[in-house]
């Protein structure tokens, strides 16, 4: 369930459940099959890995990644003493992924616009 998990529903790290992007207005994905979708990573866009990917919420939010909707994809939020990063669509998705849903990166992998929130929560 990925970031879901993160919500009032799962862990309880956000006060507030977390909701799925399909179906919001103006986005393209109408269904949970395997698809790409347009993501801003910082200022590049790219063909990222989506499967029922979360729309995080805005409150509390340092964004890294965006829908096309302006929808928040990818965020640090404070919990406790530490931070929690949150990820709807997914960067991580290698060939192997591909492969299995029989799809092709238009633009190839994306797990290093990632990063920043990775070193982000390292450091």
């Amino acid at each position: 369930m990925g970031a879901y998990l993160a919500g009032s529903d799962g862990f309880g790290f956000l006060d507030r459940s977390i909701e799925g992007e399909v179906d919001v207005p103006g986005f393209p994905a109408t269904d949970s099959s395997d698809q790409f979708v347009a993501i801003t990573w910082g200022d590049t866009v790219r063909w990222t890995y989506f499967q029922e990917g979360a729309r995080l919420p805005a409150e509390g939010a340092e964004a890294y990644a965006y829908y096309e909707t302006g929808d928040i994809a990818a965020a640090c939020y404070s919990f406790g003493l530490g931070s929690v990063g949150l990820i709807g669509p997914h960067p991580e998705a290698d060939a192997t992924w591909l492969e299995d849903a029989s799809l092709t990166d238009p633009d190839g992998d994306d797990w290093q616009y990632a990063l920043p929130l990775v070193d982000r929560l390292c450091n």
